[in-house]
């Protein structure tokens, strides 16, 4: 192919020659000469034009080469970053003008020198830790370090490497040289705009570190609060409890005193009152065990039939209260939870308490509480309780369960019952507990998942 394309270029010289030799009038007339010789000088002729051609062509071609370097050399040395060519053990071939000026020496001074003198005394270590593995293959790697300058000053830098390019700048190099072209990319701003978000970063951090402080000392009062809650409803349920029978012996202890000062004794009656006494006395010394191991914080979780939690729950509210409404469970005999006493009591009683609470302050009549149940997963039970109380302050209901919030009147409770009931499901039950209303009524719609604190399962029902 290239055979073909010099004959052709061949041809078009020498037409050319014959064109410019018939144009300049330099043709021999055949009979001055012997036979031969006319044609001999012919092609003598054309080819000292062709000669002169291609001359011409190389002198133009030799011009545009030398420019064409020029204009390379220029964008070699004055490129916008600093251009090294290094060999294999770190020696500088030849660097450009830009980074020459960058580190403050003539570009012509610095072949021979090890590039690592014009690292950083600092990063040298880093370029000598990384120079040999990224020499043999540079390609999508690179070296950050500091270059010093005058007067201990540095700027930031960022080495990648070419060996595909190591021999354009090296003529005379041999064709087996190890070489590589470096770039230096001075990225200090680039090192300033990343310290800056760095601090950034770190101070936007510590606001939230103080954030999370700030958000964790609420969340003690919160807790110490709830826990004071908690507190509040035992003595609360433990008056309950006691009035009736504490009225009881009191009754008893009043008939003893009259016939004691009537001076007529029935011995009988007053060992019977005595009997009934002790029995009351001791009926609410087993009330006293039972509700602070109930809520002890201690108690060990076990599985618990449904049914008699709820059943237990409403134990403990008095019956003039528990009167006030009507409650339908609907929930299978043989349903069970895993979870802690006292935690399931208290959900209970703050959920029935609250449609008490609310019928009593609406002075509303044939009230109904349907507690319905069942098991979607063997791990997690679902819980609606439905009311017929006239359902939610559309204003109170996307901050119901929020700390402070009530669904009662100003003044009555601290609203912290609903909080303390959805950090019990969410936090300890892994669980979910939502509120809808309806002009009707409420209904809260519980998930109780796996026991968060304590992974041991049992086989004991209580």
């Amino acid at each position: 192919m290239r055979r073909e394309n010099w004959e052709q270029r061949k041809r078009k010289l020498q037409e050319r020659a014959e064109q410019m030799l018939q144009a300049a009038d330099k043709s021999y007339n055949s009979e001055d000469f012997p036979a031969g010789i006319s044609e001999l000088i012919h092609d003598l002729t054309v080819q000292q034009v062709e000669l002169e051609i291609q001359n011409d062509e190389l002198q133009k071609a030799q011009f545009e080469l030398a420019q064409a370097n020029e204009r390379l050399m220029n964008l070699y040395h004055f490129a916008p970053i600093g251009f090294l060519l290094i060999e294999s053990h770190g020696m500088v071939i030849q660097a450009n003008k830009t980074f020459a000026d960058q580190v403050g020496t003539p570009y012509q001074e610095m072949a021979g020198k090890p590039f690592v003198t014009f690292v950083y005394a600092e990063d040298k270590s880093i370029f000598h830790g990384r120079f040999s593995t990224f020499f043999k293959s540079p390609e999508g790697k690179h070296i950050d370090v500091r270059i010093a300058q005058a007067k201990g000053a540095f700027f930031y830098a960022r080495i990648v490497g070419c060996t595909q390019m190591g021999k354009l700048f090296n003529h005379n190099a041999a064709p087996d040289d190890e070489m590589l072209l470096v770039a230096i990319h001075d990225i200090t701003e680039q090192q300033k705009v990343q310290l800056e978000l760095q601090i950034t970063l770190m101070t936007m951090q510590q606001q939230i570190d103080s954030g999370i402080d700030l958000c964790r000392s609420k969340d003690s009062i919160i807790a110490e609060q709830n826990r004071r809650h908690s507190l509040f409803k035992l003595l609360v349920n433990i008056a309950h409890q006691w009035r009736q029978p504490l009225n009881v012996c009191g009754i008893m202890i009043q008939e003893i005193g009259e016939m004691i000062r009537q001076n007529d004794i029935d011995t009988d009656l007053a060992l019977e009152y005595t009997t009934d006494a002790m029995d009351q006395l001791i009926s609410l010394s087993n009330t006293i065990s039972v509700l602070t191991n109930m809520y002890d914080s201690q108690s060990a979780p076990k599985l618990y039939f449904i049914k008699q939690l709820i059943t237990t729950a409403l134990s403990y509210i008095t019956n003039d209260r528990l009167q006030v409404i009507e409650i339908d469970m609907q929930i299978p005999d043989e349903l069970t939870i895993y979870a802690i006493e006292s935690d399931m009591v208290e959900v209970f009683l703050e959920l029935i308490g609250n449609v008490i609470n609310i019928t009593q302050s609406r002075k509303l009549d044939s009230v109904r509480c349907t507690i319905t149940a069942r098991a979607l997963t063997p791990e997690r039970i679902q819980l609606i309780f439905d009311d017929t109380a006239g359902g939610i302050d559309p204003a109170v209901l996307p901050y119901l369960f929020d700390p402070y919030s009530t669904t009662a009147f100003k003044g009555q409770g601290k609203g912290l019952g609903l909080y303390h009931l959805r950090h019990i499901i969410e936090n300890r039950y892994r669980g979910s507990i939502e509120a809808e209303s309806s002009k009707s009524g409420a209904r809260f719609i519980i998930t109780i998942g796996k026991l968060a604190i304590d992974e041991a399962s049992t086989t004991k029902v209580c």
